[in-house]
């Protein structure tokens, strides 16, 4: 990218009212396209006919085990299909177990 132009950008005028700051938003968003850096690689999503979807369990990250008074309840920390480790939940072991058994056959 020619360094003239990042330079206009830096140096551009803090826009004061709405319609600058629309007007800017849509020139960043022009010269996006041509940022390579920004393009993001997208995963289909399978859809049902309502057009909601299910998310897959991918791996267990962790496990650690809640203590109450009278019991332990054992977590995993799932990480989903399309999603970072960053958004990865906890969840609990034995509804997971039952909902995808297959992720815990993987971890043997």
């Amino acid at each position: 990218m020619d360094p003239k132009k990042i330079e206009a950008i830096k140096n551009w005028p803090r826009p004061t009212s709405v319609t600058e700051i629309r007007s800017f938003l849509g020139l960043a968003g022009y010269y996006r396209r041509f940022v390579e850096a920004h393009v993001l690689e997208t995963i289909p999503v399978e859809l049902h006919e309502d057009l909601s979807f299910e998310e897959q369990p991918v791996k267990i990250l962790a496990r650690e085990v809640k203590k109450l008074r009278n019991r332990d309840i054992p977590y995993v920390k799932v990480l989903w299909r399309n999603h970072g480790e960053r958004e990865a939940t906890w969840e609990l072991e034995s509804a997971l177990q039952k909902r995808y058994p297959h992720l815990f056959q993987m971890e043997s």
